[in-house]
């Protein structure tokens, strides 16, 4: 365990998907745009075609290189420049043995640490140390680590990619029901934290087969669980129940349009000061979130945008009422088991932020 920890999996992941996600909703919006309006991906451009043919066939051969961005993410996350090489070599190599996005992301790791292993243990004369980054380095790594993809992990690689994608098209009505209740519950419970980015990564690999509806079941409870927080507050108001503090209110003028955009890290704030009635709302909020979304099919071909992810899908009222079923939801059950708070808590919440330090009334003498 000492071992993993030190080896950094998680961050060197994370690191690569935060590199990936830029790439992958500006090639999702190019197809999105190109698609609707009569384009084909991938198209001849060399030929007679349209702007929406170039805008599909763009982003259509960008997503087609997501294997190639998550290797080269990870083995320059673990090994600096000198890991770009083989990891992009060992990517394209994923790619073209069809070990698809998961064989993309191991062939990172395998390109990124062997890379470190020929850093610290070649030894070479003092006239080739100039060669070592530019040359050595990254032929060596890309001959080993492409190799080990060819010849070892990338046949069971491609053949797991297509059993699972095709254990997940073939999932029946209840089976899909169950998958979205997961997806929404893990989604929500920890605002971004490592259980949502966990969930992320994973359904990012099937986002990379073509399954787009897992993906779009976590974005869509990222950008209704603050909404829900919002809308928890009118409730509070319609029935007499004043659930937050005006500092809280106060917060959420800025955490609602946060979540808009699908940035659900605003509602942390308001999380902390009720964490466990907070957690549950927002778990059985984003259950109820992600059951409608894969039920009905919400599908996105773009992994980030809050509401601006609804256009790019094929059954955008899918996504409208799976984050209307996330938001209506998470603010009801936030309203029921959150306490009303006396004009004794508000007092004494006053007092709290009246006692708080105001750096401008400090004087300096």
């Amino acid at each position: 365990m000492e071992t993993i920890r030190k080896l950094n999996l998680k961050g060197h992941l994370l690191t690569a998907i935060s590199y990936l996600i830029p790439i992958v909703c500006g090639a999702g919006f190019l197809v999105a745009i190109g698609s609707a309006m009569g384009g084909e991906s991938p198209a001849d451009l060399t030929g007679n075609f349209s702007i929406w043919d170039a805008l599909a066939t763009m982003g259509g051969t960008a997503l087609g290189l997501l294997p190639v961005v998550i290797s080269t993410g990870i083995s320059y996350s673990i090994a600096e420049k000198v890991g770009i090489a083989p990891g992009f070599i060992v990517g394209l190599t994923a790619n073209v043995i069809e070990a698809g996005f998961i064989g993309g992301l191991l062939g990172g790791f395998i390109a990124g640490y062997i890379t470190i292993l020929i850093v610290r243990f070649l030894k070479v004369p003092e006239w080739a140390k100039g060669l070592m980054p530019t040359l050595v380095i990254p032929f060596l790594s890309a001959l080993v680590s492409g190799l080990i993809m060819v010849y070892i992990i990338g046949t069971p690689i491609s053949a797991f990619t297509t059993w699972l994608t095709g254990v997940l098209n073939s999932l029946n009505s209840s089976s899909i029901l169950v998958f979205g209740i997961v997806v929404g519950l893990l989604s929500a419970v920890d605002y971004g934290g490592p259980i949502n980015k966990t969930v992320f990564a994973f359904v990012l690999t099937l986002q990379a087969e073509g399954i787009n509806e897992p993906i779009t079941a976590l974005q869509l409870v990222n950008t209704a669980t603050p909404i829900g927080f919002g809308l928890a507050h009118l409730f509070g108001k319609a029935i007499n129940k004043q659930i937050y503090t005006q500092t809280e209110v106060e917060t959420l003028k800025s955490t609602v349009p946060m979540g808009v955009v699908n940035v659900v890290e605003g509602v942390i704030p308001l999380a902390m000061n009720d964490i466990i009635r907070s957690v549950i709302a927002s778990a059985v909020g984003g259950a109820a979130g992600g059951a409608v979304s894969m039920t009905l099919g919400a599908d996105s071909t773009v992994p980030f945008g809050g509401v601006l992810m609804l256009p790019t899908m094929s059954r955008p009222m899918a996504g409208v009422l799976a984050l209307l079923a996330n938001i209506v939801v998470t603010a009801l059950v936030l309203v029921v088991i959150k306490k009303k708070l006396s004009p004794e808590d508000l007092e004494a919440q006053k007092e709290i932020e009246e006692e708080d330090i105001d750096l401008n009334d400090i004087q300096i003498s």
